[in-house]
């Protein structure tokens, strides 16, 4: 076994299958594009394209979200292949078990592998959140809860500098600070 598939699965195991889960009737897969505050290069202008997916159940009171967040100057998948992706990875997931997440996984190995690199991770990632927001809710639980964790409280996030010279730093670093954040991320590349 590979250690990607290791991973996988290990992390499935952690969410219980529940075998009195209502199958996926279908998948809902939204493209998104919402603005951003600032310069990143890993963005071709202003924006950031997403792909959105709603896992729906024979119940309609119960439904999974999750996000896709290609981006093809950082990776080899752009928002085009994800679409293509889910394609052909939807018709295989509908009416499986939504908390058999290493079901799922298996499903998507096996339709898109793992070759020269992980197979569509980010494409994979998305449909992934998707079915552990389902679990919880199926569970009634938050993820960190299917896990064996507590949940935290409060989330602190990180403001991310992407400078496109090192004098824009500390502007940049009091502008966040001038929004309460407290933990930065800094991108420089040559």
């Amino acid at each position: 076994m590979m250690r990607r598939d290791f991973l996988s699965l290990s992390a499935a195991a952690m969410v219980p299958v529940r075998k009195d889960a209502p199958p996926i009737r279908s998948i809902d897969v939204f493209q998104v594009v919402y603005p951003t505050k600032a310069y990143f290069r890993f963005f071709e202008n202003s924006e950031r394209p997403t792909v959105v997916v709603r896992v729906n159940t024979e119940d309609p009171k119960l439904t999974g979200w999750g996000q896709s967040v290609p981006s093809p100057v950082w990776s080899y998948e752009s928002v085009d292949t994800v679409l293509a992706t889910y394609k052909r990875l939807v018709p295989a997931l509908q009416g499986q078990n939504p908390t058999d997440l290493a079901n799922a996984h298996q499903i998507m190995n096996r339709l898109i592998g793992p070759s020269f690199s992980t197979g569509a991770p980010i494409a994979k990632a998305g449909l992934d959140l998707a079915l552990h927001d389902l679990a919880g809710k199926i569970a009634g639980k938050s993820v960190p809860e299917l896990w064996g964790l507590k949940p935290l409280d409060r989330i602190t996030i990180s403001y991310t500098l992407n400078p496109q010279k090192l004098d824009d730093i500390e502007p940049m670093m009091a502008q966040g600070r001038s929004e309460s954040y407290q933990h930065f991320n800094i991108k420089v590349a040559p």
